[in-house]
Formats: structure tokens, sequence, C-alpha cells
């Protein structure tokens, strides 16, 4: 699988965890893994602060860790966790049995009920008495040893967690098994994770193109845009002709969010960028955004990602960007040039699933479009900073597994 430099993977978890990833590197010769193991996963933050210069990626051992990274905003790069999925709490299920153990009367954290019952019914085991607490943000390990406690007090049998942290404290109370992530687990996370960096590094490397138009008596920051790594000609009068590459560009503005720097172009400044494979792609495209900046005000940036990407770049420092709001959907709906309705909808689907996780399948069923379509709209709101790859799901189906995304609307 080798075609490059190598991928530097910080693996964020429990020491045992990490351990179980770094043997599965082993069988990409591309990768080199940065093993950083936690005794608690409150350590996770410092952990991922840590290895800024050093990792192209994170990978976590488990949901919460990567939550705990998410909501600190430090998933600057490609980001994914090992998914428990359902053949993972299918092993589990089987060893308790083999042991002896009511596992119809089960405490279960982390999971998703939906997947927690679907795996018991396709085992042909019942599911009236589980006792299931699914993970969303905030939840900690104190908080899922006192919901099996109190199942205990509710006649649970035996409680399952994927939490090392509450293993350690639940084992003393009950029957308790701690739930290991499967190696398919773990090579479908890291496999799509290798994916993205190479896909990444190979995307930054795209022509990007930028014609600044200012109003008389405007001015450009030389020194601040030829930092790009790239070249600022003018053309004529006020118009600025910049040519650098899609990675600075991507740098510059955020991950095509924002773009402080219309600020200090004077009173009147319009900015059309645009990216392309060839030269006259990139230039085809930045005239075609610097048309649509014009027609948005005196001081707009407008960049054309792709033949159906334009997003409307913001000029607000970085401190000064909040998530998106109910308020703010018609602002999201003009910079991704998505209809509010659909973005509603969609905000809908994500808020019905226990961890806020799409794919183009639930997508595509959700909208009642096809999966082709509900694929490529979660691209563009992924270009727009607005969707994330977390990992990958393995839904039962040949081929490749489908892609999770985390949006935030």
């Amino acid at each position: 699988m080798s075609n490059g430099l190598p991928v530097g993977v910080a693996l964020i978890g429990p020491g045992d965890l990490v351990s179980r990833v770094e043997a599965v590197c082993a069988e990409y010769p591309d990768v080199r893994p940065i093993a950083l193991p936690y005794g608690h996963e409150d350590e996770t933050v410092d952990l991922v602060r840590a290895a800024h210069d050093e990792a192209d990626a994170l990978l976590f051992t488990g949901v919460v860790p990567w939550t705990m990274a998410q909501e600190a905003r430090l998933l600057d790069r490609p980001a994914a966790y090992v998914s428990y999925n359902g053949a993972t709490l299918l092993r589990g299920l089987v060893e308790l049995l083999r042991l002896g153990h009511d596992v119809s009367g089960a405490s279960i954290d982390i999971l998703p009920p939906g997947q927690v019952e679907e795996t018991m019914r396709e085992a042909h085991l019942p599911t009236a008495k589980l006792q299931i607490l699914g993970y969303r943000p905030g939840l900690t390990s104190e908080d899922f040893v006192a919901f099996h406690r109190l199942a205990r007090e509710r006649g649970a049998t035996v409680a399952i967690t994927c939490l090392r942290s509450t293993y350690e404290v639940v084992e003393h109370d009950l029957p308790a098994l701690r739930l290991l992530p499967s190696r398919h687990s773990i090579r479908d996370a890291l496999g799509t994770l290798v994916l993205r960096v190479r896909d990444a590094r190979s995307t930054d490397a795209q022509i990007a193109i930028g014609l600044i138009e200012l109003d008389p008596g405007g001015r450009v920051d030389v020194r601040e845009l030829t930092a790009l790594g790239g070249s600022l000609a003018r053309v004529d009068g006020d118009t600025y002709l910049l040519i650098t590459t899609r990675g600075p560009l991507r740098e510059l503005t955020h991950d095509f969010t924002r773009l402080p720097l219309l600020d200090t172009l004077g009173a009147g400044a319009r900015i059309g960028l645009g990216l392309g494979g060839t030269a006259a792609q990139a230039e085809a495209r930045a005239r075609r955004a610097l048309t649509r900046a014009g027609k948005l005000g005196p001081k707009s940036a407008v960049a054309a990602l792709d033949e159906g990407t334009e997003v409307i770049l913001s000029a607000a420092p970085a401190d000064s960007v909040t998530p998106a709001t109910p308020a703010s959907l018609t602002v999201v709906s003009r910079r991704v040039g998505l209809r509010k309705e659909t973005l509603q909808r969609l905000r809908g689907l994500a808020e019905a699933e226990a961890t806020g996780e799409l794919t183009a399948r639930t997508v595509s069923t959700g909208l009642g479009i096809e999966e082709g379509s509900a694929r490529r709209l979660l691209k563009r709101l992924e270009r727009a900073g607005l969707a994330e790859q977390i990992g990958s799901r393995n839904e039962g189906r040949s081929g490749r597994p489908p892609v999770i995304y985390r949006i935030r609307l």
C-alpha cells in the first residue's frame, strides 16, 4: 500500500487498546504509529495537543476520546475512531454465554440502542429486559458507572461496557465484560484514515488561483498573500492575480470557511478563488467566483471548489466563529448552495441518531434521494467545513464500507 511519504498516525486511548491498534499498524508499511496511551480518558485533550506537530492523522480507540477532542476543537486534521460494531458485541455475548451468564438481562453502555437490539435479534436473543445507555457528548465514566449500578438494582445480570475506566469500577459490583474492538474494525478505521490523508495530500497539490478586485484606493498586503508560497501580480488597474496551491489556501481560509484578510483590503474588495487540476480550470472557476462575489456586496469572497460547489467566505476572525444555529441556516444555505429545508431535514436526521452520525445511505433514505446524490451532498458540506469524516461502518454489504460523517448544523 505504500505510495509516498509515511503517514504519522497518533493512536490515542487506553494503553492496552493502543497496543492492539499498534499491532495492526504493522500491516501498513506506509503508516508510522505514534502511540499516545492514557491512564484515563480525561487526558485525551492534552495528548492530542502533544501530537499536533508530529501527527498527520488522529486515530482514537473509541467514540468517547474522539468526542472529547472534537468538543475541544482539536480535530484539525483527518481523524477517526475505531467503531465497536455489531460483530464486536456479538463476540462479547458469545463469551458471556459460554461462561453461563444470562445476557438477555444485560446493562450495556456506549453502543447505540438500535445497534444492540438488532445484534441481539440476529442472535435470536430476547431484548425486553435489556438496559442500554448509548453514548452522547457530556456523559462520563462516572455516569456509566451510576447507570450500571442502577441497572443492577433493577435486575441487570451482567454489565457490558466499552470504557476501561467504567469496567475497573463496575467489575466489583456485578459480573462485567469490557468490549474490545476487533482487528477488522481497527483495519477498517485505519485504512479509511490513511486513504483520507493520501487524498488530502493529493488534493492539496491542486492549482489555486485568486482574482482580487479592489475599489480605488484599496491596498493589498503583499507579504501576507505571498506567504502562501505562490505569486501575486497586478493584472490591470486594481485587479490582482494570486497563484498558489490548494494546501496553503486551505490553511489561510480555515478550510474554506473564512478569510480574515478581507478586512485588510480597504473599503471595498471582491475576491474570487478557484481550484482545479489545471491552471485554465482554476482560472475559469476563479472568474466565476469573482462574478458571484460582486453580487454579494462591497466586501466579499467566494471560493469555487469544483464545478458544483461554491462557498461564501466570512471575514470573521477564527475566535469569533461559532457553530451554526437554527437562525443561521439561511446563511449556511447561501454558503453551500443547498436549500434551507434540506439543511433542516439533515439536521433532523442527525439528531435522530444517538451519536449524530450519518452515512450516504441514511441520508439517501431520509431525504428520498439517490445514494450518489447523498454522497455528493455530504461531500459539499465537508468542503464547507460543516461535516467531517470520522470513520466507516460495516453494514453487511460487499465492497468498501460506507463513510460515516458527523455534521455540524
